[in-house]
């Protein structure tokens, strides 16, 4: 009988070494669970080490716990297990206990991969992912941070390594620290690190996939060069990660900057004229913009600020548009139409001075030569409203007006399609139904323009239907 015992639990090491859990699982069970007292204390704790790691394995964790305790009321020196017991407390988010558990081990065995893991897991959960950039002490995180990048020097493919530095970066991202994100950037080789996305549900149930690890540290990376203004650095890594995510916008949105500011304004304005019909952001245009006004292409700059500010009147955050309408101001100066440059320098420093922030000197020089006071009582919403009639005027202004009826209205409310009965049937989206949306209903006719598009389904350019009305 021992003889049978003794064959099965080396069987069940065996699979175990080569992590063959779906045949090491069984064989422990069996063990454990056929376990008398006249067994040899050391064949038993053994033998529940190995069942707790299998079954920590099948995250089973709650049994593993229990397998945990009763091994250690057999055995409190035996360090194996302690490092499992640790493992299954990480899982409960009892970080604390299973730091402290780690500490005791690792003091003893230095080496033990599975030890530094696991400590390295809690300490992670402990001290970096929840930090608060605008309450936490950023000194005290870099030096919990410097503790698991020592403590994990031998085992660079260690998640919380991975995650710390990532987390590290986000936090200095936050406060302007771009050498430092440089620097935290070493710590990890970004051919080493996982391609897979993460999955995350929001509090509405809702999935959504994050960047993986590898996007987001040249994204994250990328960006800090391009903020010290060292583009070819910038270019460099960018192309490098355009290898193996060719179709990101915005890492080609970078290459772009990237290759604008090193002289190549003409295949820069050829990738974000590309870009700009998949991703109607603001930004985009504007960098479009600012190339054509570094060419002194003054119509051109003017027709994609225009276009810039059209889609940026849902932004939430107004304050950030300040630099277009100052780019828009200058070229109304340029133009000699002194009225408008005053109202969008007007506008330019109410949405500094409305959120406290300083008139940098650029602002404040071109407001000296225009006699504009940023002290009037007009605010920038109201300004906003006249100006952007400027905005849509300029982007339909020679387009052909189309006609039509609502034929359909998608089940989720938020896009439909109208026939015009003659053409194909034209995409919409309900952000662009202008007026009371009770109006947006199956059979309503309509006028509507027509702009390119990308349709990602079909991977190819299309038309949608823009700025539509109820037609009179």
């Amino acid at each position: 009988m021992n003889n049978d015992l003794n064959e099965m639990r080396q069987k069940a090491m065996d699979f175990r070494k080569r992590k063959d859990y779906d045949s090491a699982y069984p064989l422990f069970e069996k063990l454990w669970n056929s376990r008398k007292e006249t067994e040899s204390k050391d064949n038993i704790k053994w033998d529940g080490w190995g069942y707790a790691l299998c079954l920590n394995h099948f995250k089973k964790y709650d049994m593993a716990l229990q397998v945990c305790k009763e091994v250690y009321k057999i055995d409190k020196n035996f360090n194996y297990i302690k490092g499992v017991y640790a493992f299954c407390l990480n899982q409960f988010k009892r970080f604390e206990e299973a730091l402290s558990i780690c500490k005791e081990v690792y003091s003893k065995t230095k080496t033990n991969k599975y030890i530094i893991s696991t400590y390295a897991w809690a300490a992670y959960n402990l001290y970096i992912n929840k930090f608060d950039i605008e309450k936490g002490n950023i000194e005290e995180l870099l030096k919990y941070a410097k503790g698991i990048i020592d403590l994990t020097r031998n085992t660079p493919e260690d998640l919380a390594r991975i995650e710390t530095v990532l987390k590290i970066i986000d936090n200095l991202e936050a406060i302007g620290k771009w050498n430092d994100v440089l620097e935290w950037s070493k710590y990890l080789s970004p051919e080493k690190l996982n391609t897979e996305k993460y999955n995350h549900t929001l509090p509405d149930g809702k999935r959504v996939a994050l960047p993986s690890p590898k996007e987001k540290w040249f994204s994250k990376v990328t960006k800090a060069y391009e903020k010290l203004a060292r583009f070819q650095e910038c270019l460099d890594l960018t192309n490098q990660a355009l290898e193996f995510l060719p179709d990101d916008v915005w890492l080609t949105r970078r290459r772009a900057i990237c290759l604008d500011h090193l002289g190549q304004n003409e295949e820069s304005l050829k990738l974000l004229t590309s870009i700009a019909s998949r991703k109607k952001e603001w930004f985009i245009f504007k960098d479009i913009a600012s190339i054509h006004y570094e060419k002194n292409d003054l119509e051109n700059a003017l027709k994609y600020c225009y276009e810039s500010s059209l889609h940026a009147i849902r932004n939430p955050k107004q304050e950030n548009l300040w630099e277009l309408y100052f780019m828009i101001a200058q070229i109304h100066k340029r133009n000699n139409n002194s009225d408008k440059a005053k109202k969008y320098c007007l506008l330019s420093g109410l949405l500094r001075t409305e959120h406290e922030w300083k008139i940098p000197p650029k602002l404040q020089e071109l407001a000296l030569e225009l006699k504009v006071n940023f002290d009037q009582t007009q605010n920038s919403v109201v300004l906003i409203k006249e100006l952007s009639k400027d905005w849509a005027e300029n982007k339909y202004s020679g387009k052909e007006i189309k006609s039509g009826i609502i034929k359909t209205i998608m089940p989720s409310g938020k896009s439909g399609f109208i026939s015009t009965g003659t053409q194909p049937d034209y995409f919409f989206r309900m952000s662009e139904f202008k007026g009371n949306k009770k109006y947006c209903v199956e059979k309503t006719k309509v006028t509507f323009y027509l702009e390119k598009s990308f349709d990602k389904k079909k991977n190819k350019e299309t038309e949608i239907a823009v700025n539509i009305n109820v037609a009179e």
